[in-house]
Formats: C-alpha cells, sequence, structure tokens
C-alpha cells in the first residue's frame, strides 16, 4: 500500500512497529503483562524490541536535576 501511494516504506517495518510498540506500552505496563499481549517472552523484548527514547533521557535528566539522585 504504502508503494503504490508513493511512500518508501521505512526498513524493517513491521520490526519497527512492534518495537514501537513495545516500547510505549513497557512504559506504562508491567513487562510481563506487555510480553503476554505480545506474544514473547521478556528476554525477547529486550534483545529485539526495546528501546531507549528522547523521552528516557529526558525523565533522567528531570529526575536527576530535582532530586539530585547522584548525590553531587
Amino acid at each position: 500500500m504504502l508503494t503504490r501511494a508513493g511512500i518508501q516504506p521505512w526498513p524493517r517495518l513491521w520490526h519497527n512497529l512492534r518495537a514501537s510498540a513495545q516500547t510505549d506500552l513497557a512504559n506504562r505496563f508491567p513487562a510481563h503483562v506487555v510480553c503476554e499481549w505480545l506474544g514473547n517472552t521478556q528476554a525477547v523484548a529486550r534483545q529485539h524490541y526495546l528501546q531507549v527514547t528522547d523521552e528516557h533521557f529526558d525523565l533522567a535528566i528531570k529526575t536527576d536535576a530535582k532530586s539530585n539522585v547522584a548525590g553531587y
């Protein structure tokens, strides 16, 4: 459908969509629940699908700045 619409599909489109979905869900629900929904194991999710996002970095910076977790 993408090609017919004149859109260049991403490489590994379905893998990338699944990885995005797994990462988004993992940010909101326990890992065992997400893996049950998507039909994989936590080891497979960690190795193949979970991604570090810009939002993770932003949250780490904000959290560290507010709580001074590192103790500096």
